[in-house]
């Protein structure tokens, strides 16, 4: 899992990386300012979540949400707002821009335990659990299984290919693939696979880079949640 922590606090930001301190394949940047943090999800945003600050030199963290939330790429990551605020209007747009939630300043223990809630809900998202989606489609558990496999396999050979949109006849065959692997993605309760990939098929002719950095998101987002079940 990849984190992204911005905070200008140099205590606060360690007391928040240390959340994340014995978990397994786990890397967390940390940086101390909101442009900083913009810098590093515009040139990679292969991230799982984005712990930001509050109150932290331009954009400030809601700020930095609202920017976050205006991209495809972006739009869907999990972002937790670190405050000593509760006021109704950091609440209001905090639900505006769709947060998954604050942790409160100072950061202690049981903020673990919400980041863990947070991580669970959206993994769901990325790929429904085995257990409902076996329950769901009647499949048995190696069924199930090859099918996901299946699924992954398809999304990298499509990242692949969003990486050679050259012309309109590439572009056509690109997003006739994206639209018969959609289906497979919803079918395994992929919604936020199915919804980079459907962003991905609509920019595939103006902006064919941007279909690199979704089906890139959409690959890398996929992986990471089957490794971690496996």
């Amino acid at each position: 899992m990849r984190v992204l922590v911005a905070d200008d606090d140099a205590v606060s930001r360690l007391a928040v990386q240390e959340l994340f301190a014995g978990q397994p394949h786990t890397e967390v940047v940390a940086v101390d300012s909101g442009a900083a943090a913009w810098d590093v999800l515009r040139a990679d945003p292969c991230f799982d979540l984005a712990c930001l600050d509050l109150r932290m030199p331009a954009p400030d963290g809601l700020a930095l949400a609202e920017r976050m939330r205006s991209l495809p790429e972006l739009e869907q990551m999990p972002i937790v707002l670190v405050t000593s605020a509760s006021d109704r209007h950091t609440v209001v747009a905090a639900g505006r821009l769709q947060l998954q939630g604050f942790l409160v300043k100072p950061v202690n223990e049981d903020a673990a335990e919400r980041i863990h809630r947070v991580m669970a809900a959206f993994d769901a998202t990325v790929l429904e659990p085995p257990a409902l989606a076996i329950a769901r489609l009647g499949v048995d558990a190696d069924k199930h299984a090859r099918y996901v496999e299946a699924l992954c396999v398809q999304v990298q050979l499509l990242a692949q290919q969003a990486q050679r949109l050259s012309d309109a006849a590439s572009v056509l065959a690109f997003q006739h693939k994206v639209g018969a692997t959609r289906s497979a993605a919803l079918a395994l309760g992929a919604r936020r696979i199915e919804r980079l990939m459907s962003q991905a098929m609509q920019v595939a002719d103006a902006a064919p880079e941007r279909s690199v950095v979704l089906m890139t998101l959409a690959l890398y987002w996929l992986q990471r949640v089957r490794a971690d079940r496996a």
